[in-house]
């Protein structure tokens, strides 16, 4: 089954003057400016959308395989004059808000809907716009109260799972230094560097080694100096990705 989450549209009250030129309140409903039509398909779902951008329609269709667990957004990717629609998968790292598009050199307009699949679970989307309930699924009204993520949550057996191990991995990356990891990984290399220069014959590829070790780390700093910040802080490291991996198995 589908289920459908959205936010309903707004009935807002406006005064107008009538035929008889008198002022009365009038409801009206809010336009409604993104339609979708979801269509299963054997192992696939069709995704029909249309939108408004620079108050043209853009119409397509977006076609995704079922089988396999993954949560994505459907976002609107534009240039100074057109728009198309694209995929990025969310929750699959942890840097999830920093989207990165490589289509069209284009940037992101607006978040279409939010689709998520799971073998074992329903399929549910989460329309970012207000709209009408979609008929032929199930509709469940957005609870503004909690976040999407924790709405998606209590619908997926999969997310629910899925989402604390990402907010562990985030909680442990947040303590690791990444310029002072990279700086070790290459005072690493540069050891290495120096080792396969002494025991392998001259060629090509060992005067590439030579050209890196005229920059390396081990001219400016003493071993002993490499050695210890290895241990320490490569130690740290470690103790940390342990810690991390006994939660998981918690």
């Amino acid at each position: 089954m589908i289920k459908v989450i959205h936010l309903p549209l707004i009935t807002n009250i406006v005064e107008k003057i009538n035929n008889n030129m008198e002022l009365e309140e009038i409801e009206e409903l809010e336009t409604q400016k993104t339609f979708l039509q979801f269509r299963e398909e054997n192992d696939f779902i069709n995704i029909d959308i249309e939108t408004e951008y620079n108050h043209n329609k853009i119409k397509d269709t977006i076609r995704i395989n079922k089988c396999n667990e993954k949560c994505f957004d459907v976002v609107l990717l534009t240039t100074d004059v057109v728009g198309e629609f694209s995929i990025v998968e969310v929750y699959s790292k942890i840097s999830d808000s920093n989207f990165s598009f490589g289509v069209s050199n284009g940037s992101l307009t607006k978040k279409i809907a939010r689709v998520l699949f799971n073998t074992e679970d329903d399929i549910i989307i989460y329309i970012f716009d207000r709209c009408s309930d979609i008929d032929g699924f199930e509709n469940i009204e957005r609870n503004s109260d909690i976040s999407l993520t924790a709405q998606l949550i209590e619908y997926s057996k999969w997310l629910s799972v899925l989402f604390p191990k990402i907010k562990k991995k985030g909680k442990m990356l947040k303590q690791v230094d990444l310029y002072n990891s990279v700086s070790y990984l290459e005072a690493q290399v540069d050891v290495l560097t120096k080792i396969v220069l002494a025991i392998a014959p001259q060629s090509n590829l060992t005067n590439v080694l030579r050209y890196a070790e005229n920059n390396s780390v081990l001219n400016i700093k003493p071993l002993e100096d490499v050695i210890k910040e290895l241990d320490i802080c490569k130690g740290k490291l470690r103790k940390k990705q342990e810690d991390y991996y006994g939660e998981l198995q918690e």
